[in-house]
């Protein structure tokens, strides 16, 4: 870009995202349902009563991450908006329940542009811890509130399992070999590779054995997201 030149556009230039104090997140819409569908790639479909804060997925301020006790998702954020008119805005943790996870993968923006673009147009999904719950909206490119919807929200804050520690923590085998694994639980992983991972690839790493009748957890990445699947036991 030319400074003399008032008519040169300016190169967009990364910027980074922004943070609050608020326990808060905001994503383009399109990352944001991303996100939310590989968390809900590792979460049980029906309610778990032994462990209620496995209903839910939990935000630690730079990811995403779930766990069903045998799978865990890991979905990390970019620090850097993609596009010039994208909103990126990180707060303190806080959990997001499965049922608004779904509410976030089917909530469609007003059709404003004739034409299909890589960006989203300003449009975000807000995730937001309030006294009434958690509150889970769609925010168009002016800031206004199109949808929103509010969920419960857990009254003694529980504490997340540290399952990002485990995907810190794993290492890949010395020599492949065969496991077995479920497929009922590998299949959401299929589900959402096929979705949101490029041309549908995804990769899978064999984990390094925690003892000779211990096999270590599977890694599967695809669309900016790590999953471990544990082949025998659950993961702890």
């Amino acid at each position: 870009a030319d400074p003399e030149d008032p008519m040169t556009l300016v190169e967009h230039a990364p910027a980074p995202a922004a943070t609050v104090s608020e326990q808060l997140l905001e994503l383009p819409v399109r990352l944001a349902q991303r996100a939310a569908a590989a968390c809900l790639a590792a979460m049980q479909k029906r309610e778990d009563t032994l462990t209620p804060v496995l209903n839910y997925a939990y935000f630690d301020g730079a990811q995403l991450m779930s766990t069903d006790r045998h799978r865990i998702a890991q979905f990390s954020l970019p620090e850097t908006l993609e596009a010039p008119d994208d909103r990126l805005v990180y707060g303190a943790g806080f959990l997001v329940s499965r049922v608004a996870l779904i509410w976030a993968t089917k909530v469609k923006p007003a059709k404003r542009y004739p034409l299909v673009t890589m960006s989203d147009g300003g449009d975000t999904i807000r995730f937001e811890r309030t006294e009434h719950g958690l509150t889970v909206s769609l925010v168009n490119q002016f800031g206004n509130i199109e949808d929103s919807a509010i969920f419960p929200y857990p009254a003694d804050e529980p504490h997340y399992p540290p399952v990002n520690n485990l995907v810190a923590r794993w290492a890949p085998a010395a020599a492949s070999a065969p496991e077995t694994l479920d497929p009922r639980l590998f299949a959401d992983f299929l589900t959402f590779a096929t979705k949101h991972a490029v041309d549908g690839v995804f990769s899978v790493e064999h984990g390094e054995a925690k003892s000779e009748r211990t096999p270590g957890p599977t890694k599967v990445t695809a669309g900016g997201a790590v999953f471990l699947i544990q082949p025998k036991r659950p993961l702890r």
